[in-house]
């Protein structure tokens, strides 16, 4: 099931309505990322959606199951592999990193993505992951009150322990996590380091090689 058919328009105008919380998920990201100079091959998100994120951090291409969000990804010049994360039809160590930007709480199979995603790295490649951390204030506001949200009611979020475990599962090594958004106000907010206090969590694990 797409639970973003008709719904893309929506889910990318919070981006332009909420620009300075955008911005402040946008620095925990960048903290957490590689240095592209650093990588051999290039840089993919799974995920992709509408590619706010991808346009905005220069990566060309991204992984996108639902054709509403994937057609705004290409208008914004994000080349969209049409695919689940679960199975992509990507080569064998075809890529130097990957992003997920809240994504996992959509996920079918979480562990199988995160495998799929080790698959399609080099040895030593570099997974970031943001999600909504559950285990926060906010976080605890949005599980109360998902049954209620058009997108969050198909939502299974996670804690930032349970992101580890999927990752260690996967063939990954946490190496570091920023987290932001202490409250829903538009403004920038800081990037603290580790996780527990900003519902917006990024971690950045390596590929055990």
């Amino acid at each position: 099931m797409d639970v973003f058919q008709n719904k893309a328009q929506s889910y990318d105008r919070w981006f332009t309505e909420n620009e300075l919380l955008f911005q402040s998920e946008k620095d925990a990201v960048k903290k957490m990322m590689a240095e592209e100079e650093a990588l051999s091959k290039p840089v993919i998100e799974i995920g992709a959606g509408t590619g706010i994120f991808a346009s905005a951090l220069g990566i060309a291409e991204g992984v996108e199951p639902s054709e509403d969000m994937g057609r705004i990804a290409e208008e914004r010049g994000v080349r969209i592999i049409k695919s689940a994360a679960e199975s992509m039809p990507m080569a064998d160590e075809s890529y130097g990193a990957a992003l997920m930007i809240t994504v996992d709480c959509f996920l079918a199979d979480v562990k199988q993505a995160f495998v799929e995603i080790n698959r399609i790295l080099v040895p030593g490649g570099w997974f970031t992951i943001a999600f909504l951390d559950r285990e926060t204030p906010l976080g605890q506001v949005y599980q109360a009150n998902k049954e209620s949200d058009d997108l969050y009611r198909y939502a299974t979020f996670h804690s930032a322990q349970e992101i580890r475990e999927y990752l260690f599962a996967a063939g990954f090594e946490a190496e570091d996590a920023c987290q932001t958004v202490f409250s829903f106000e538009n403004c920038v907010q800081e990037v603290l380091p580790g996780t527990g206090k900003g519902v917006f969590a990024v971690m950045r694990a390596r590929k055990k090689s």
